[in-house]
């Protein structure tokens, strides 16, 4: 399976994701899609810059948010998975 295959798919549905302050979908264009990959039941999102990461990660305390976002990856990538954030070490300076 190519999970980037399912990234454009996905983040059109996460699009439609308002939490408390940010729409979650905008900040997921922030992440590297070319180099998203799984971790066992996980999906690490290397997000591109340290702000964009930290306001994902603040959005992500909501239990009602990250809820319907683990359940939007799950059924994006066809199988139960969580979510794992991180700068991406390429970007990094």
């Amino acid at each position: 399976m190519t999970y980037n295959l399912h990234w454009k798919d996905f983040l059109r549905i996460a699009a439609a994701l308002k939490s408390a302050r940010y729409n979650i979908g905008a900040l997921l264009r922030d992440v590297d899609s070319s180099e998203v990959y799984p971790v066992g039941d996980a999906l690490v999102l290397p997000f591109r810059h340290v702000e964009t990461l930290q306001r994902f990660t603040d959005e992500m305390e909501e239990p009602q948010a990250r809820q319907a976002l683990v359940m939007i990856v799950s059924q994006a990538f066809g199988k139960p998975m969580t979510l794992r954030a991180m700068l991406n070490r390429a970007d990094a300076p």
